[in-house]
């Protein structure tokens, strides 16, 4: 093995491994459980946590471990040496892991020398700190201006004595003994005080029933022996940093306190004495844990249920590392076949959130391509006949699906304030288009009037050019509001009129017509679908119109055009047949659009 081999990834704190929970629990095993590199990746994790002052017995097991196994490994290879006829003496073998192992070790020395140099003066820094908050305790005894303002003001001033950390052992005493004389000498004067006192007790008994709940909750957790060790962290609280209650309250609170107490203590010394059996039990426990893990793994896991899913290892793997210890024969298989189903789970689960990830970044794709569209439409201008199309848009944004967190409300802000443009700018050119045909209306009845009149005042026929140039100008005038929309028919009744009088042939007039219409909705695909759909209705009409008229000339035995009403049938039937060929030749001609 080369010295300049690199060393395996990092163990992170929340590994795959589950190596790094079992600590806690049992150090030794854990660390057994380890290979060499794992070993060299944990101590560079831990001396990297920034918790020098607390790693040193950790740092001494790794150290004593690793020289374990390491002799292990260098004995192994001696012999394959002396296997290939080397004296054992002469070989000397040092293994890149070794140098690493050496590196980190000055490096934890270093660090560790660093700590304490600076621990030593944040220690003076600390003493001064505590020193000012007895001055500030000084003055805050006799001050009468403003009892509630001081009390408030000596209760932070406690709560920063006990936040600021440990002071130089040679001072210690001697500061605390002077901190508890003034503190005594506060009380006193608040004794004094009745609307002081009052808030002081209080306030205490507001501290005291927060201790009560942690005590409750210590004495359900599973681990009893760290819920015992936090308990004497409570006991302490209250004892030096908790004055008195009001006395209608001191038993009650005391006995919640003590019944919790008790139940801890209970809970402790039962375990000391069926610990053999506590902790057989603890290994049924965590193998049926492990049964549903494997169950979870078994399980499908896809976008709607990884959320529960996940949920739910979570609660198995917290219930599993605070059960407590098993027996040490069996700690190892135990923890082995955890970490084991851990990794398969996470890797389960890690591709359910690939997947889960790929399909959130497609909607997003998506997602912008629908704004982007409504975006272009609104830049068009032509936002008349697009409404389907931006309500299908919105059906659509609604189906996609979700997207990733970050973009969620902003893409959907984003998307909402264009709709909401494209409607309001469509409900403003409605208004404007209104007011326009509005306008059109007036000119096109003015021109109306204008043409009838001079129709009356002369006895001699339009001539051809000037009926066209008419029939031109009403037509750029453009369209009127459909509600007025009569007014079309009556200009087309009174031009047919003028046409026929100066000679030009019905079948010449419907074709000027249809082009005339044509041209007027050219270029625009609903207005087209919208003509061809009318123009159907009207060609189904006629035909009907045709049949049935056909149908009564079958009642008749000998249908000869002498009799009237015969000759009648067959003019209509004529007339519509004409006007059938016109209006399919209309429909080849919208359909070439």
């Amino acid at each position: 093995m080369s010295s300049t081999e690199a060393l395996p990834n990092k163990i992170l704190p929340n590994n795959d491994l589950g190596i790094i929970e079992e600590i806690e629990n049992d150090n030794h095993t854990s660390y057994e459980l380890m290979n060499i590199n794992e070993l060299l990746n944990h101590f560079e994790f831990i001396i990297s946590s920034g918790e020098i002052e607390k790693i040193k017995t950790k740092i001494d097991l790794i150290t004593k471990i690793f020289n374990k196994k390491i002799e292990t490994e260098i004995l192994n290879q001696k012999e394959k040496f002396v296997d290939n006829g080397s004296k054992i003496e002469s070989v000397n073998i040092k293994t890149a892991q070794q140098k690493s192992f050496e590196n980190l070790s000055k490096k934890y020395k270093k660090l560790k020398a660093s700590y304490y140099k600076n621990l030593d003066k944040k220690k003076e820094n600390n003493l001064k700190a505590k020193n000012e908050i007895i001055e500030e305790i000084k003055k805050l005894i006799g001050e009468e201006k403003n009892i509630k303002k001081s009390y408030e003001k000596f209760i932070k001033l406690k709560s920063e004595w006990y936040e600021i950390g440990p002071v130089p052992w040679s001072k210690s005493d001697n500061l605390w003994k002077t901190y508890h004389h003034h503190v005594g000498r506060f009380y006193d004067f608040l004794h004094l005080n009745k609307e002081l006192r009052e808030l002081d007790l209080k306030n205490n008994l507001f501290e005291k029933n927060k201790l009560c709940e942690l005590a409750e909750k210590l004495s359900i957790k599973e681990d009893i022996l760290k819920s015992f060790k936090q308990l004497q962290e409570l006991h302490k609280k209250w004892r030096s940093e908790l004055g008195p209650v009001d006395s209608k309250y001191k038993d009650e609170i005391w006995e919640r306190f003590s019944r919790a107490t008790k139940k801890i203590n209970d809970r402790k010394k039962y375990y000391i004495k069926n610990q053999d059996e506590i902790i057989k039990t603890n290994l049924k426990k965590k193998k049926l844990l492990l049964e549903k893990i494997r169950k979870l793994i078994s399980t499908e896991i896809n976008s709607t249920k990884i959320h529960k899913i996940n949920n739910d290892y979570e609660t198995i793997k917290d219930s599993f590392i605070n059960i407590g210890r098993v027996p040490k024969n069996e700690n190892k298989k135990i923890w082995t076949e955890y970490r084991l189903l851990q990794k398969e789970f996470n890797k389960k689960r890690n591709k359910c959130y690939r997947k889960i990830k790929q399909q959130l970044n497609e909607n997003l794709t998506k997602k912008r391509s629908y704004i982007h569209e409504v975006d272009e439409i609104i830049k068009s201008k032509k936002l008349r006949n697009q409404t389907k199309k931006i309500i299908d848009l919105q059906i659509k944004w609604k189906e996609i699906g979700p997207i990733p967190r970050k973009y969620r409300n902003t893409y959907w802000k984003d998307f909402k304030e264009k709709c909401n443009l494209y409607f309001s700018l469509l409900d403003k050119q409605k208004k404007d288009e209104k007011l326009f045909q509005e306008k059109n209306y007036l000119k096109k009845k003015d021109l109306l009037k204008k043409i009838s009149q001079q129709k009356k005042q002369t006895e001699e026929n339009f001539e051809l050019n000037k009926i066209n140039n008419l029939y031109n100008d009403w037509y750029t005038i453009g369209n009127v509001p459909e509600n007025k929309s009569k007014i079309e028919k009556d200009f087309n009744k009174l031009i047919k009129k003028l046409y026929q009088d100066s000679g030009m042939k019905n079948d010449e007039i419907n074709k000027k017509y249809f082009n005339s219409s044509v041209e007027k909705i050219k270029g625009d695909n609903e207005k087209i679908k919208k003509e061809i759909g009318i123009t159907m209705t009207n060609i189904n009409q006629i035909k009907n119109k045709i049949n049935q008229l056909e149908n009564n000339l079958s009642f008749f035995k000998n249908p000869h055009d002498n009799n009237a009403v015969i000759r009648k049938v067959k003019t209509d039937i004529d007339k519509f047949k004409i006007e059938l060929g016109e209006l399919n030749d209309y429909k080849k001609i919208l359909k070439t659009l």
